[in-house]
């Protein structure tokens, strides 16, 4: 296993256990506050992912991305609930058009496991959408569902990873 994988999953795995610790504390009265911390936390995983694997430009978009949708809680000054429903939304579309971007590339190297990935990806996707939705009409608990879009966030990008590792381990075999 490349040195790159391991720290993807490693990081990703990261990500995954600040998701779940982040909805063991829902109950933090700052919104906005723990949003933006999120958010950057995002930005700076993937920042660090790209330093270890630099053939990965997704890693890099996703943390441009993170720090976009964290400049939009910033920008939009109107209801709670509207701005962290547009930031969530951005960070949903974002991601998104990165992870379908990124996806070109798998498709040259005519890879079996992509039709699993364009679903999780859209998975993803309609569950950030949903999130988006239930934050704009205050559904659940904002914390609750931030740390629900992380923990979905980051459960795609290990799926994914685990994937391009297994994908790999079968070209390996082949030979």
């Amino acid at each position: 296993m490349k040195k790159g994988h391991v720290i993807e999953l490693i990081i990703d795995s990261i990500l995954v256990f600040s998701g779940l610790v982040l909805s063991v504390l829902s109950n933090i009265s700052q919104t906005e506050c723990f949003y933006l911390v999120l958010l950057l936390i995002i930005a700076l995983m993937e920042s660090i992912e790209y330093i270890f694997n630099r053939d990965r430009k997704d890693s890099i978009l996703m943390s441009i991305g993170s720090l976009v949708s964290a400049l939009i809680i910033f920008l939009i000054k109107d209801k709670l609930n509207f701005t962290l429903a547009i930031a969530a939304l951005s960070f949903t579309v974002l991601s998104f058009i990165i992870k379908v971007y990124s996806l070109k590339y798998i498709e040259k190297q005519k890879s079996r496991l992509l039709i699993l990935r364009y679903i999780v990806i859209g998975v993803f996707t309609l569950l950030g959408i949903m999130i988006s939705i239930s934050l704009y009409y205050k559904v659940l608990t904002n914390t609750y569902l931030f740390s629900l879009l992380l923990m979905s966030f980051s459960l795609q990008e290990l799926f994914c990873d685990i994937l391009t590792y297994v994908d790999e381990i079968k070209e390996v075999l082949k030979r």
